[in-house]
């Protein structure tokens, strides 16, 4: 249970309305759902991922314009993603699954509506931007937690999302989900390169990157197909819990730029690492933001193959 902005207490997932001043996108009345993940234990030295699936109960198609993200410590990343009905693991009445380990363990990607590496990360979207969910699309809320700690933690999480009915919004945003798919890390220090030329104009209003406990140093970089100086996005030396660089009303991205990031790691074994879902045993390089205009409000995700 937790006490939300508007003075209103939620819990589980349940509907709470109130003029929410702080959503810059809301003209008006606005209406918050929250999403959570049931309560479990993780054990001394464990790592896992955690999924549970849940039927949107808003029924309509709306615009969100800002999602509040919660988790307990201990988390190196949550998802609030959107799947299919016909994929999703709800019960037999169409209620509320159980909680599970995920079915692609770390290696999920869908669209998602909320993504947060700190244990608070908060997405709003500028005047007249929100983020598409359907009526009919299903929350598969997804934590990962490594317990480094000597006891049990008690993990849980939850997403608030502030929404408006579609129509009262006039651009929609989405995800830019860029995954390394071919990563390999060798012994020693090694950096690791990626590209994506966007296919139309864009403005990132969010950004981050994503590693393992190898990685010591992120950057992603607009690069300009007429030979600017590449424009600095993201840059973090944090693995864990790497913060987020927000940008209003957008970094823009002309149509025939790419997004280009470089992940540098130093593997202390004697073994080369592979892609995989463990924070400890396996390496990862991504890039995550959140941009706009995003036609249908779909979003660009993915899997590209190392830079030469």
């Amino acid at each position: 249970m937790r006490l939300l902005a508007a003075g209103l207490v939620c819990i589980g997932v349940a509907a709470c309305s109130g003029n929410d001043s702080g959503s810059p996108g809301a003209t008006g009345q606005t209406t918050q759902q929250v999403f959570t993940i049931d309560p479990f234990e993780v054990d001394p030295g464990g790592e896992t991922y955690k999924c549970q699936d849940m039927p949107n109960p808003i029924g309509k198609d709306v615009a969100i314009l800002k999602a509040d993200s919660v988790f307990s410590a201990g988390s190196h990343h949550m998802f609030a993603f959107k799947i299919d009905a016909k994929d999703a693991n709800l019960a037999a009445d169409g209620s509320k699954g159980p909680i599970v380990d995920c079915p692609n363990g770390g290696l999920e990607i869908h669209p998602y509506i909320s993504l947060s590496q700190t244990q608070h990360q908060i997405t709003t979207y500028p005047e007249g931007v929100g983020r598409s969910l359907k009526g009919t699309d299903v929350i598969r809320m997804m934590v990962h937690y490594l317990n480094t700690t000597s006891g049990p933690l008690q993990a849980n999480a939850q997403v608030t999302v502030d929404y408006v009915d579609a129509d009262k919004v006039t651009s929609l945003a989405a995800e830019m989900f860029l995954f390394a798919g071919n990563l390999s890390v060798p012994p020693g220090m090694s950096t690791h390169s990626y590209s994506q030329v966007m296919p139309a104009d864009v403005k990132i209003l969010q950004a981050t990157g994503h590693m393992h406990s190898r990685g010591t140093h992120f950057v992603a970089n607009a690069v300009s197909a007429t030979g600017a100086l590449p424009r600095q996005i993201w840059a973090s030396d944090t693995w864990d819990e790497p913060p987020s660089t927000d940008y209003t009303p957008g970094f823009a991205i002309p149509g025939g730029d790419s997004v280009q990031f470089t992940c540098t790691y130093q593997n202390a074994t004697s073994k080369t690492l592979s892609l995989g879902e463990s924070a400890a045993t396996n390496e990862m390089c991504l890039f995550f933001g959140v941009y706009y205009p995003a036609p249908g409000g779909v979003g660009l995700i993915t899997v590209l193959p190392s830079l030469p």
